[in-house]
């Protein structure tokens, strides 16, 4: 967490924000991830549920990307209207960014997890920490060996996600998805699976597949309608 306010401490900042949170509700769960089998609050969900409250205390938040050495980066600035702001820096090259799929799946989590924590939004829901702490401390059991640290799970894309990555990545896809009657800023869950299915070669395909089936449509239609015209009778000499 950088300060970048120099010397001079965030005052203005901290009490607009300490406001703002007493009205930030939990972010809904409103999405599913397909891999784990279970919801979670996208970064829409976490928008819906701090946009009023930081707006109503002259608050906002710019997300910009960068790079150095240590590879690409994304800056979450927490402004306030007096200028004082606080910047949160995450890397992204602990997610494993191999193509444009994972980059553009990578920008969407740092994107969601950095400003819900720069803010202080969390997920709607039970928090069952607590219930498993106290049923370990009602059933003291002799000190055990320390079993090896649990391995962290990679963070996966939900099937959405990895589907607008590839939309996002064919060229015409928006169009030939539009013209389907596909809403592509709210994909459906099986128009995504089906293109997380094709990939983007497959989807390419598709598109070019559509392409040529209504140009041959369109010729037979022309062929059609110049056989319908009779033909010009000469005059006898």
């Amino acid at each position: 967490m950088l300060n970048d306010n120099g010397p001079e401490q965030p005052d203005k900042l901290a009490a607009a924000l300490a406001k703002a949170q007493a009205e930030i509700k939990d972010a809904r769960k409103d999405s599913e991830n397909t891999f784990t089998k279970s919801r979670y609050a996208d970064l829409t969900a976490v928008w819906d549920a701090i946009r009023k409250p930081l707006t109503d205390q002259g608050l906002s938040v710019t997300q910009t990307f960068g790079s150095d050495e240590g590879g690409l980066f994304l800056c979450t600035t927490l402004w306030h209207s007096s200028g004082q702001s606080l910047t949160s820096v995450m890397s992204l090259s602990f997610f494993g960014v191999k193509d444009a799929h994972t980059l553009g799946s990578a920008c969407t989590y740092a994107r969601r997890y950095s400003l819900a924590a720069l803010v202080g939004c969390a997920p709607e829901g039970e928090d069952d920490d607590g219930n498993a702490v106290q049923v370990h401390s009602k059933k003291r059991k002799p000190p055990a060996k320390r079993k090896a640290p649990a391995t962290v799970e990679p963070i996966v894309p939900s099937t959405r996600e990895k589907a607008e990555a590839i939309v996002a990545e064919v060229s015409g896809a928006p169009e030939y998805l539009t013209g389907k009657g596909v809403d592509i800023a709210n994909l459906p869950p099986g128009v995504a699976d089906r293109i997380v299915g094709l990939g983007a070669d497959g989807l390419k395909e598709s598109i070019q597949k559509a392409a040529k089936k209504a140009a041959e449509a369109t010729a037979k239609k022309i062929i059609e309608e110049a056989d319908k015209v009779e033909p010009i009778k000469e005059e006898a000499a």
